[in-house]
């Protein structure tokens, strides 16, 4: 019995020995702890990257380094270039246009029909009175249709360019033949030089100015279509009646809206 008690005891005293050579469980850190060091980490890290940089040997750039920058200059010359030529080929098509342009107005005048006016005698009595007549003769290279023509208008002026600008022509006639061809004649009215009441009243006028010899003036106009235009034409004349009655002689005179052929 007793060494059953001594048995017991002696293991409870090597239990305890046991224990007692144990080493105390270690600490596991507090979590604030690991918040303060985060922080500390963060505020480093951060001078760091405020940290400046100096690169004291810069590496050199070699041919595939500067490959782009030669590439953009040869474009650019390339671009300049292109501008160049299509500014020039510009200038030379607006030139060559300019040119057709002028060349097919030649064309145009060289074959259109052109009425002209011309003065022709008529007839002459056995005192030298001498009738005329005003003719348009077609100068071009086609026909030319006669839209109408105002009768030839009579006055007397002191100074044939003195006569009012724009021309005051009376209502046109049309023509019963009203087409003329190259070199063919339109007659646009008769002259009498002899005309005793020839502008009359002009004339009466102008005498009680003092005016004694007045120019005695016809002039009309005829409006057609040359034949390859598509817009009317005019021409215009205006004679002057040259010496006394009845062997005056009608010649050409008068401003130049009096006498414009279009």
């Amino acid at each position: 019995m007793v060494s059953v008690m001594l048995c017991a005891n002696g293991r409870a005293d090597q239990v305890r020995a046991k224990d007692g050579d144990q080493k105390p469980a270690a600490q596991v850190p507090a979590v604030p702890q690991q918040q303060h060091n985060a922080e500390s980490l963060q505020d480093e890290q951060s001078k760091d990257i405020h940290a400046e940089v100096k690169i004291i040997n810069p590496p050199q750039k070699d041919l595939y380094d500067k490959a782009p920058t030669w590439i953009n200059l040869a474009l650019v010359f390339v671009a300049l270039g292109t501008g160049i030529v299509i500014a020039w080929q510009s200038k030379e098509t607006r030139k060559s246009a300019g040119a057709a342009l002028l060349n097919a107005q030649a064309v145009i005048n060289a074959e259109r029909g052109r009425l002209l006016f011309e003065v022709e005698k008529v007839s002459e009595d056995f005192v030298g009175v001498t009738t005329f007549k005003i003719v348009a003769k077609n100068y071009g290279r086609v026909p030319v249709e006669i839209l109408g023509h105002s009768p030839p208008s009579r006055t007397a002026v002191e100074n044939p360019y003195k006569l009012p600008v724009p021309p005051r022509y009376p209502s046109e006639i049309i023509p019963t033949h009203r087409f003329v061809a190259p070199e063919g004649k339109f007659l646009a009215g008769p002259v009498f030089p002899s005309e005793p009441e020839f502008a009359s009243a002009d004339v009466v006028e102008l005498a009680k100015k003092g005016v004694m010899h007045p120019a005695r003036i016809i002039f009309g106009q005829i409006r057609y279509m040359d034949g390859i235009s598509v817009e009317p034409r005019y021409s215009r004349y205006c004679f002057r009646l040259e010496g006394l009655p009845p062997m005056a002689l009608p010649v050409p005179d008068g401003p130049r809206e009096y006498n414009e052929c279009t």
